[in-house]
């Protein structure tokens, strides 16, 4: 099933473990992982923007906040690094806070 194939817990169980193959060499962003800027946690991954012509990531969306939900895009040079647990970002949370949509 390409990337992703699924494990079903029982015949009649209802509950379904689904598990990834990433190719060596690749990593894989879940939504919701947090977004980390230079001095504070800024938000979590909402989705990555790409180009519909070549596939490539413009921007990464972030989503901020617990009660009022803002989305802030990103743009992809100002990615510092991309971990496991978290995306890390070259900016400061008060330039992070600019890019804000409301």
């Amino acid at each position: 099933m390409g990337f992703q194939d699924f494990s079903f817990a029982g015949a009649d169980s209802p509950d379904m473990i689904e598990t990834q193959a990433i190719p060596r060499g690749k990593l894989l962003v879940r939504r919701g992982i947090p977004v980390e800027a230079t001095d504070h946690r800024v938000g979590h991954v909402e989705e990555f923007v790409v180009t519909p012509e070549s596939g490539e990531i413009i921007f990464l969306t972030l989503k901020e906040g617990h009660l009022l939900r803002h989305e802030i895009s990103v743009p992809v040079d100002q990615i510092d690094r991309i971990g496991e647990a978290a995306v890390h970002l070259k900016l400061a949370e008060a330039a992070v806070e600019l890019l804000r949509r409301d």
